[in-house]
């Protein structure tokens, strides 16, 4: 017996069917997604257009419908509001009052009606017929060729002339069927009678009736106006007979009586023999008919315009949704690509432990392997080249440092001193002090920090030598704020920066025998938690390709290259900065040829030598 996948196995299929998709090349994953999903995307087109013309094509039969019922009722209302205007016509014409009030006193003598004979010669009313208050026929007119009005039975509660004479009511409307044998001994025309009271002119009390009557056959034959309106309308009324029928439609008592049971029920489906129709209808106010509108049921049909709607929709509605999943596609795609060129762009600003994690091995998952081995075999090259030079030159320096006696050096320099100043020469003892200090401070400790006092002092000697080698090709200011001079700060973090300003600027200033402005300002942040090292000088300023690799982006020399020890002054500093605040500090360069080159470095504030073995600074520091 086979049993259903576990779920755990559903898992499986599906993961594995996701892993070989992501290994298919990029041009296969390209094209299966697109062709899918314009095929998805096609079929719900399809479907929805479908779907939204069949649910339009029947609202727009059933408005059709609605708006044909109106209309025919809007013409039955007017028919039957001349009929009632005839009516009212009639009984309030003064010789129809007198003629049924002699009749109603008794005389016999009845006079013919003027008015009844003016009417009639409009040929609209197929029947006129004057009643007193006892239900007798006084006088009538006929266009059809009927006669023989029958006097009518008040007593009878369900005729309207019991109605009307008993003021139930001032009008009813009746439909009477022709040859029907209550209304004349020969009546040739169904009829719509209206029965309407009549009322005396004196004192408004009834005192007979007049029956206004239209051929229903005529009833709405008012010309082509009307149009597909007059061949889809019937008219029956309570009893289950057909009253009105100009359509192709054959009636029996059943199917009027089914009609009937809608009752007021708009855009019915019904069958009348083997056809389908929208059936629309409507009670005829203030009478027993009720109105059809027959409507051929179309079940699907397509014209024109809503061709070119639902065109234009869907072509929009395939545009919305195919952008979106061009979108996730290309996203989808160049995202492993844009996520590879960032890491070489990180990898060529010098981030040498730049990688990329791809989980497929399609061709940008290869490249990334690739990628990840080149760096690897990057940074073992550098360990063994570059790490070992370092070491080389650190051991250099070791050596020479050691072979030099510090002692024996200051000595020397102390008897070129007393040896200048025997001879009186106080400028070149002056000048020798200052090498002195400078030499001391160098070589005087293997500390790695230093005080503000202590770097400013350096900067004075150092000035001064330079002074005496430049002449008047510069000038210098040094400005420290008060109470920051046992501030601990790198060693070497000012001079080399004045060595720059006067290396490269003093050169410039020869060229355009203008004198460079130098100065060093030393101060405190606003909270008293950073120290702000300042060097400004207006010489020829850098370049603009070298400003945009300072202060740490610039190569270090190559095996065999000459290094330029100016130039990287600033790496150096930067690196030592980056080492000693653990990325607490800021160190920015600004530089605008001959106007300003400024070099402005912030640190924390350390008022302790903690530091000065170069331990490092703590992040909470």
């Amino acid at each position: 017996m086979n049993l259903p996948s576990s779920p755990s196995g559903v898992s499986k299929i599906k993961a594995n069917a996701i892993q070989r998709f992501s290994n298919l090349s990029l041009a296969t994953k390209l094209m299966l997604v697109i062709c899918s999903g314009i095929f998805a995307i096609f079929i719900f087109l399809s479907a929805l257009m479908l779907l939204l013309s069949h649910k339009n094509n029947i609202a727009d039969q059933k408005r059709q419908g609605d708006e044909f019922l109106k209309s025919g009722l809007n013409i039955v209302r007017e028919e039957m509001q001349y009929i009632s205007g005839i009516a009212d016509y009639m009984g309030l014409a003064q010789d129809i009052q007198t003629m049924i009030t002699n009749s109603n006193n008794g005389k016999s003598e009845i006079t013919e009606s003027d008015t009844l004979t003016a009417v009639s010669s409009l040929k609209y009313a197929v029947s006129i017929i004057v009643y007193d208050k006892n239900g007798q026929v006084l006088d009538y007119s006929s266009i059809d060729g009927s006669s023989g009005p029958l006097d009518q039975t008040i007593s009878d509660p369900l005729h309207p002339l019991s109605s009307i004479m008993s003021e139930k009511k001032s009008f009813v409307w009746q439909y009477i069927p022709a040859n029907e044998g209550s209304f004349m001994e020969r009546d040739f025309s169904p009829k719509l009678c209206l029965w309407k009271r009549v009322q005396s002119s004196k004192d408004r009390k009834t005192i007979g009736a007049v029956a206004v009557s239209v051929d229903v056959r005529k009833l709405l034959d008012i010309g082509p106006q009307l149009g597909p309106v007059y061949s889809s309308i019937i008219i029956v009324n309570e009893e289950n007979e057909e009253v009105f029928n100009r359509t192709s439609v054959s009636l029996d008592n059943d199917t009027i009586s089914r009609l009937n049971n809608l009752g007021s029920a708009s855009g019915t489906q019904v069958t009348i023999g083997n056809n389908n129709y929208w059936s629309f209808s409507a009670r005829i106010a203030n009478t027993d008919l009720r109105l059809f509108y027959l409507l051929p049921f179309l079940d699907f049909r397509w014209d024109i315009s809503s061709f070119a709607v639902y065109t234009i929709v869907a072509m929009a509605l395939f545009m919305s949704l195919l952008i979106p999943l061009f979108l996730f596609i290309s996203k989808s795609i160049t995202k492993p690509l844009n996520k590879l060129t960032i890491s070489m762009e990180n990898f060529a600003h010098g981030d040498f432990a730049s990688r990329v994690n791809f989980h497929h091995h399609d061709e940008v998952g290869r490249l990334g392997d690739v990628f990840n081995t080149m760096v690897e075999d990057n940074q073992r090259l550098i360990n063994s080249n570059y790490v070992l030079k370092l070491k080389e030159k650190e051991a250099e320096l070791a050596t020479l440092h050691s072979q030099i006696n510090p002692h024996f050096l200051y000595n020397v320099v102390n008897s070129i001193q007393w040896l200048a100043m025997k001879n009186n020469d106080q400028e070149v003892a002056g000048l020798i002090y200052s090498f002195g200090r400078i030499f001391q401070s160098i070589l005087g400790t293997k500390q790695k920090m230093s005080t503000v006092r202590q770097e400013v002092e350096l900067l004075h000697n150092y000035l001064k030598l330079q002074k005496q080698c430049y002449g008047n090709h510069f000038d210098y200011k040094i400005s420290v704020e008060n109470g920051v001079g046992e501030i601990y700060i790198p060693k070497l973090s000012l001079q080399p920066l004045v060595e720059n300003s006067i290396a490269h600027g003093v050169h410039g200033a020869q060229s355009r025998q203008e004198k460079i402005k130098i100065r060093v300002n030393i101060y405190l942040s606003p909270d008293g938690k950073m120290i702000n090292l300042e060097v400004f000088d207006n010489g020829p300023g850098i370049k603009p390709d070298i400003l945009a690799l300072l202060p740490d982006k610039l190569p270090s020399p190559g095996l065999g290259e000459k290094s330029q020890g100016n130039r990287l002054a600033m790496k150096n500093i930067s690196e030592r900065l980056k080492h000693t605040y653990n990325g607490q500090h800021t160190f920015t360069i600004e530089s605008i040829p001959y106007e300003k080159t400024l070099v402005k470095i912030v640190i924390p504030v350390i008022y302790t030598d903690e530091l000065a073995n170069g331990s490092g600074f703590a992040e909470n520091v």
